[in-house]
């Protein structure tokens, strides 16, 4: 790629062509492996899980490469252990078979998943993840998975809006319904993605619906966010990091944030990018549809009251300009290719962003996640 990345890994030879074989490679090679993450930021294993027939339509069903894939990539991430439980603001599932391995997200085809790194709105992110295409549909359209330079988007970014992130920060707002609720502001609100008893689902693994919203709340406050319990047991949470981060490797300053997401306008862009790039009318209509929805959310309950978003610390708006101005460099900085059935890409979380393109099939287009516990 132009870009420098992803480094692009495949086998010499049909004896090489298997994820097991991958796995005893890695097994010697890890410093090789660390030497090519650091210096290109994302790894693309392509030809070492060859296209085969999806032994079924369900995204979280058993399958014999979920173990296969998870001792991959237990191998790539050492001696980094892979989480078992999830706090990002995507529906995923587990995928059975495995104790870490997840659904890539579970938001409907139509839907965007604006660039970011993973869980990047945590005081300690992921080092790294990756991603394994299991089923991908022959007449797939959309779907890709844009990749972004974050290190590259800071080294860019203008001097005037750098400064204003790096005093001012980021501070979010995030709300969260309870499962329970039948309420139409908690079913038809479409930023609200996920109920407090899925973003804490690992409190009680077998039985979600069991789990308290005190409990819930004081794992928030746990994990570092400030939480509180609204009317409906709507659980909000609040808390404040900075807009940059160095990277833990070379000391290079990253756009490292979740400002692309949780941005009351963030679908409307991404939705707008999204028609850009597919040439879709569909979903160019879907981005006026964001925006006037963003506009009449702000002027019914005020930025302090949306089910996401963004500001400064303390609460001071981020001015609208800044915010375009860092989602065009992201754009600009960006790798889009199509996926491979059997793909599998090691991603440096703390430099390279992923995202979701829409798209449509005639069959399941199935991507796996695993990430690293640290």
């Amino acid at each position: 790629e132009s870009r420098g990345f992803p480094l692009v890994i495949s086998p010499d030879d049909a004896a090489g062509a298997s994820l097991e074989a991958l796995a005893e490679w890695v097994e010697t090679h890890g410093q090789t492996i660390d030497a090519w993450t650091l210096a290109y930021g994302a790894l693309l294993f392509r030809g070492f899980a060859p296209a085969t027939s999806p032994t079924s339509s369900s995204p979280s069903a058993g399958s014999p490469t979920a173990a296969a894939y998870e001792r991959v990539v237990a191998r790539l991430v050492s001696p980094l252990g892979l989480a078992d439980f999830y706090l990002g603001t995507s529906p995923r599932a587990p995928v059975s078979g495995s104790r870490h391995v997840f659904t890539a997200s579970e938001f409907a085809p139509w839907k965007v998943v604006p660039p970011h790194c993973e869980m990047s709105f945590l005081s300690s992110p992921p080092r790294l993840i990756s991603f394994f295409a299991q089923s991908i549909p022959h007449d797939l359209w959309g779907g890709q998975t844009p990749l972004v330079d974050m290190q590259a988007v800071a080294r860019e970014m203008e001097e005037e809006v750098a400064e204003a992130f790096a005093a001012g920060g980021i501070r979010y707002i995030r709300r969260y319904p309870s499962a329970a609720s039948s309420h139409p502001a908690d079913t038809l609100d479409p930023f609200k993605t996920k109920s407090w008893q899925d973003m804490f689902a690992h409190l009680q693994p077998l039985d979600t619906a069991a789990i308290n919203a005190s409990d819930a709340a004081e794992e928030a406050r746990r994990q570092g966010f400030e939480a509180s319990l609204e009317a409906r047991d709507v659980l909000k949470l609040t808390h404040e990091l900075p807009a940059f981060r160095s990277h833990p490797s070379s000391g290079e300053r990253v756009w490292h944030n979740h400002l692309a997401v949780l941005h009351s306008r963030s679908w409307a862009d991404e939705f707008l990018h999204a028609a850009y790039v597919l040439r879709s009318a569909r979903h160019a209509a879907c981005a006026f549809a964001f925006y006037l929805l963003d506009m009449a959310s702000h002027a019914l309950v005020g930025a302090e009251g949306l089910s996401q978003h963004v500001t400064h610390h303390g609460g001071s708006p981020i001015r609208s300009s800044h915010t375009w101005h860092v989602r065009r460099l992201i754009w600009r900085h960006s790798v889009l290719a199509p996926w491979v059935q059997g793909d599998l890409v090691l991603l440096d979380n703390a430099r390279i962003a992923h995202a979701r393109m829409p798209f449509s099939a005639s069959g399941p287009r199935n991507l796996w996640v695993a990430w690293t516990s640290e």
